[in-house]
């Protein structure tokens, strides 16, 4: 591996790390914030972020193995490790996804309190403007690098910030009296 891959590995891996670092750091707070305010659209996204440690700690794996030169085994290289990566997000956000949709459907049936107060809407709008830097973070080193887990990781987080968006319209709607938004949301 000459200067300049071994260069692109370690911005790889420190992009990695570091979304893994910001998802426990969402994951905490919105998990927080969506107890307190009884938040079902909160809950949800704090578990989502719990995922995304799960996913990002992924990411970090395949591109420390992808970087790895090829071997007698691995004539072509270790890139696929990548791809195998971005697969297993994509198991992981769906298996989510119908979860929260099963909540959401009998939250829908039996109407929860929720009281949306100042740390839920802070909550959420820091959760928007860390995954707007983060998106645009890892997509400018995905594209740099060649990486598809970084790729994928980032498209994960553009999804999220549009999730964040309904979660703030949900919790809005909510503190204007509309409480079955936040389990739409």
């Amino acid at each position: 591996m000459d200067a300049v891959e071994a260069a692109e590995a370690r911005v790889k891996r420190r992009a990695a790390l570091m979304s893994v670092a910001i998802s426990a750091g969402l994951t905490a707070m919105k998990l927080a914030a969506g107890l307190v305010s009884g938040s079902l659209a909160l809950i949800s996204e704090g578990a989502h972020n719990a995922v995304d440690i799960a996913a990002s700690g992924l990411t970090y794996f395949a591109v420390r193995v992808a970087d790895k030169p090829a071997d007698e085994q691995h004539p072509f290289g270790h890139a696929k490790a990548e791809a195998v990566a971005a697969l297993a997000q994509t198991a992981f956000l769906f298996l989510l996804s119908l979860a929260v949709a099963v909540m959401a459907i009998r939250r829908l049936g039996h109407p929860a309190e929720i009281v949306p107060d100042v740390f839920a809407f802070a909550a959420i709008a820091i959760s928007i403007a860390v995954d707007i830097f983060r998106w645009r973070t890892l997509m400018r080193i995905a594209r740099e690098t060649g990486s598809h887990a970084l790729e994928a990781d980032a498209l994960h987080y553009s999804g999220d910030l549009v999730a964040s968006v309904l979660v703030l319209v949900g919790l809005a709607a909510a503190w204007a009296g509309f409480p079955a938004a936040d389990a739409i949301a």
